[in-house]
């Protein structure tokens, strides 16, 4: 026998989509949104899909294995997939209502993390117990 609590929290898993599974590294900003507007359109948002995350290819050089960086070390956007950056593509999926994620491999650990937390706190999250 299992003891929980009951109090509406986490009745189901976070549920989410990431571009990585369907895209590798072949992933653009038009292919992106788009993928969250199937998302949304073919129920699965309806059903609890929330996150959707950016993964690998969004940065210059992940296709070619050298991650180009800023001169205070921030990875830089692939402006070829991304032309307007990360950030319009981040507001667009918050006013479709999703939370986004965006990740980068190794060496840089908390630059993912605080990636993922600029984005998710640009979007106020209202669950119906707590405000995010």
């Amino acid at each position: 026998t299992a003891s929980a609590l009951d109090n509406g929290l986490a009745r189901s898993p976070p549920m989410g989509w990431s571009s990585w599974n369907s895209f590798h590294r072949n992933i653009s900003a038009d292919l992106f949104l788009d993928s969250a507007r199937g998302l949304s359109a073919n129920g699965m948002q309806k059903a609890g899909y929330e996150y959707i995350n950016i993964d690998g290819g969004w940065w210059e050089g992940s296709d070619t294995g050298t991650i180009a960086r800023n001169s205070t070390g921030f990875v830089q956007v692939n402006k070829d997939k991304f032309p307007g950056g990360l950030e319009p593509v981040i507001q667009e999926l918050h006013r479709m209502g999703f939370l986004s994620l965006i990740h980068i491999s190794e060496p840089t650990r908390l630059l993912s993390i605080s990636y993922a937390v600029f984005c998710l706190k640009k979007k106020k999250y209202k669950h119906k117990h707590a405000t995010y």
